[in-house]
């Protein structure tokens, strides 16, 4: 009986780790992608403001 509880308590750690490091990654990836979105924005400001500039 008792080993049983050890191991279902293992497997729950388990599972709440992994729930935890995907909200880690998705928030890390949401993250990533905002920025990425900003520099894009950025650049192509730049590039616009540059071509305007040349016409």
């Amino acid at each position: 009986m008792t080993r049983m509880k050890k191991r279902t308590a293992k497997r729950r750690k388990m599972v709440m780790r992994r729930i935890w490091v995907e909200r880690g990654t998705a928030q890390v990836v949401e993250q990533r992608m905002e920025m990425v979105m900003v520099t894009l924005t950025i650049i192509l400001t730049y590039e616009s403001l540059k071509y305007n500039e040349r016409s």
